[in-house]
């Protein structure tokens, strides 16, 4: 009779923890980070917020992700180019935002005559 006990325990313990786990992982959201230029940005759209291509991925990831936009019009890959994205404030915002996933559209703005003395 002990044992019969012990053994329903044990099942129970074991299919409360599986629940658990279940509906743990099923409220995890994983982070997606757009890092860039005025193309993440959405420069020049009529609604941004709406339009940019973080917008528009959040929309097909569905609700088990969320996207954020780090654009910043003009940012450039380069250390030493017009507007480095890493001296920006968009840049911390995406570090601390801290990723599961970090989407990098840069190197557009590099081309621009300004940045090629310091290539």
């Amino acid at each position: 009779m002990r044992t019969k006990k012990r053994n329903i325990f044990i099942v129970t313990l074991l299919l409360s923890m599986m629940l658990h786990l279940e509906i743990t992982a099923q409220q995890t959201i994983t982070k997606i980070a757009c890092i860039g230029d005025s193309v993440t940005a959405g420069y020049l759209l009529a609604n941004p917020s709406a339009e940019s291509y973080p917008s528009q991925l959040q929309i097909l990831m569905g609700n088990q992700y969320e996207v954020k936009n780090f654009g910043h019009s003009g940012a450039t890959l380069l250390k030493k180019g017009s507007t480095p994205y890493f001296k920006t404030e968009k840049c911390a915002e995406a570090i601390a935002y801290r990723p599961d996933i970090a989407i990098i559209h840069l190197g557009l703005n590099d081309t621009d005559p300004r940045n090629w003395a310091n290539y």
